[in-house]
């Protein structure tokens, strides 16, 4: 959960719309399969790496024991565009992601693997960050394979 938006994000924007939201095993999930959507906002937090690993443990055996499937995603390609994304930051990225398919190898759990999906840099966002329908329709397709593959019946 969150309680404020992370540190330098733009407050005047409506991207808060539920307001402070509570830690993810207080919400009530109604869903078979959890979507662990990991992104750039990960690597702007900057928590330490092994916190990153036990919160993301966490999150997935709260799902199991809710009686529901988690999925990971792994963060997708992220140009570096006015230094947002570089140095420490495409660290944390690349981190996130070693972090992230380690815990999914080890825990048994199905990663649609988003860092390798094709990926054209700027060419492929809509302003420099966020990816175009066409770049985020296979994100998509990727994911519903890795689904697929869990939950032949979701086909």
């Amino acid at each position: 959960g969150y309680v404020e938006p992370y540190r330098g994000a733009i407050t005047e924007q409506p991207l808060w719309p539920r307001g402070a939201q509570l830690a993810f095993d207080k919400e009530s999930h109604s869903s078979t399969v959890v979507v662990i959507e990991l992104g750039a906002n990960d690597a702007l937090e900057d928590e330490p790496a092994d916190l990153f690993e036990h919160r993301l443990r966490s999150v997935i055996n709260t799902i199991r024991a809710e009686g529901r499937i988690p999925v990971v995603t792994s963060v997708p390609a992220i140009p570096d565009v006015g230094g947002w994304f570089s140095g420490r930051v495409q660290e944390r990225l690349d981190q996130i992601n070693a972090t992230t398919i380690a815990v999914a190898r080890q825990m048994g759990v199905a990663n649609a693997r988003w860092d390798t999906v094709p990926f054209a840099g700027v060419a492929d966002t809509i302003d420099t960050v966020h990816r175009t329908q066409a770049s985020s329709a296979l994100l998509a397709a990727r994911l519903a394979e890795t689904i697929a593959a869990i939950l032949p019946h979701c086909q």
